[in-house]
């Protein structure tokens, strides 16, 4: 069975998380956000990553999105909008069959033409509550698919974002949903990211999904390992409901 393993981007961030050890909080965080674009000005992030990050809405978290879901930041957002290859994009509520994302917040779809059948790639975006865990994930994934499986990240993987990260893959028959009306099965596959931060109030997971013909020669799981190299996350601003006290100071 075929395993994903992180690639040499993480060899470079393991380098980075060496050089830091020793660096006060301040320092690191600093050093860190350099590593970070030193990782994002490397020829694969500029070639497979959309320059401005996908935010997930009052999480903190965020991410450099893989350009096969839009050339831009406006064209992720831009329903029915197309590519000049003629990709379609935009925000739909899908869910992989037969799958329960805990705090699913939105999935992205490319629609690849592909002879005469039309493929669609999706890329999933969830943010788990505190009591979510990656192993119920893998429990309706093997439910589904005997084949999953999951494995830890080295902790040197974006180490300026997370305290832990999982990955849960699977390459097995999928069903999709064919553009012009019902569906089809194909040799798909399907990655997850699972990613845990103390501080956060949420997790984040995003997952990326496709038939194996026509995804890997996009590279579309290559730029989903890539895109999830960039995670990071900063504490949301607050808003007025979380400062009432402020609210009652007004008030008087």
């Amino acid at each position: 069975m075929a395993r994903f393993f992180p690639g040499r981007l993480a060899a470079f961030l393991l380098s980075s998380a060496l050089t830091l050890a020793g660096c006060g909080v301040g320092r690191y965080d600093e050093r860190m956000a350099e590593s970070r674009e030193a990782l994002l000005a490397t020829t694969p992030a500029r070639r497979l990553l959309l320059t401005q990050p996908t935010h997930v809405d009052e999480t903190g978290w965020s991410f450099q999105a893989p350009k096969l879901f839009g050339s831009d930041r406006a064209r992720l957002l831009a329903p029915e909008e197309k590519s000049p290859q003629g990709f379609s994009y935009g925000p739909r509520q899908l869910m992989p069959p037969g799958i329960r994302l805990p705090g699913f917040r939105f999935c992205y779809e490319a629609e690849i033409s592909e002879g005469r059948w039309r493929a669609p790639l999706y890329c999933y975006v969830a943010a788990p509550g505190e009591v979510d865990q990656p192993e119920d994930l893998l429990d309706q994934m093997k439910e589904r698919w005997p084949e999953a499986f999951k494995e830890q990240n080295p902790p040197q993987w974006a180490p300026g974002a997370i305290d832990g990260s999982q990955t849960i893959s699977v390459r097995a028959t999928m069903q999709f949903d064919d553009p012009n009306g019902g569906t089809y099965d194909k040799d798909g596959r399907l990655d997850w990211y699972w990613f845990e931060k103390e501080s956060a109030e949420t997790k984040l997971l995003v997952g990326f999904r496709g038939p194996v013909e026509v995804a890997e020669p996009l590279e579309l799981f290559a730029a989903g390992k890539l895109a999830m190299e960039t995670v990071t996350w900063e504490k949301p601003p607050e808003t007025k409901e979380d400062r009432p006290e402020d609210e009652a100071a007004a008030g008087r």
